[in-house]
């Protein structure tokens, strides 16, 4: 029924934010930021047009959550990589101003992206919109390639480096 079609969708984005966020948090301080916007940016872009091939499938919602769920767990990946580029591109004395003018161009982006997609259903279709923040998601990508960033990675990647900071950060959360 639909409230079990609202309820998975729900989960598809409720339990990657809180299953893998805390891991994925440490993760991005182990990598290139500048690589893992660019590969997240790639992903939900080729997810976000798998949803157009698994939309003939309407007897069953479970490849379209399925897909959800993948989206939404990259995006957990996504958000820390995002917000904690911002002091690697922006000098300290401006890093307030920086902040600021992310969050509301996030804001804007949000509320435009709902603005046009009733549109874009109307006069096209609901696959069109996949498109449509596909190419966004691969323009994105094409953009990251550009960023000069130094790339400052607090440690390297070895797994005993990682799991040593996901206990550390398992016991603050215990304190």
């Amino acid at each position: 029924g639909s409230s079990l079609g609202v309820s998975l969708a729900n989960l598809s984005f409720a339990i990657p934010a809180f299953f893998f966020c805390f891991v994925f948090g440490i993760l991005v301080d182990h990598y290139r930021k500048k690589n893992i916007l660019i590969f997240t940016h790639l992903g939900r872009g080729v997810l976000v047009l798998g949803l157009i091939v698994f939309s003939v499938f309407k007897e069953s919602f479970w490849p379209l959550f399925l897909i959800c769920f993948l989206i939404f767990t990259i995006a957990q990946i996504f958000a820390p990589t995002e917000t904690s580029i911002i002091p690697e591109l922006v000098p300290k004395k401006n890093l307030v101003l920086a902040n600021g003018l992310f969050m509301g161009t996030w804001m804007a982006a949000s509320v435009f992206g709902f603005a046009v997609a009733t549109p874009i259903t109307e006069f096209f279709s609901l696959n069109m919109n996949y498109v449509v923040i596909s190419a966004g998601y691969l323009m994105a990508a094409v953009f990251a390639l550009a960023i000069r960033s130094p790339g400052i990675v607090r440690h390297n990647a070895r797994v005993r480096n990682v799991l040593r900071d996901l206990w550390q950060g398992l016991k603050y959360l215990r304190v």
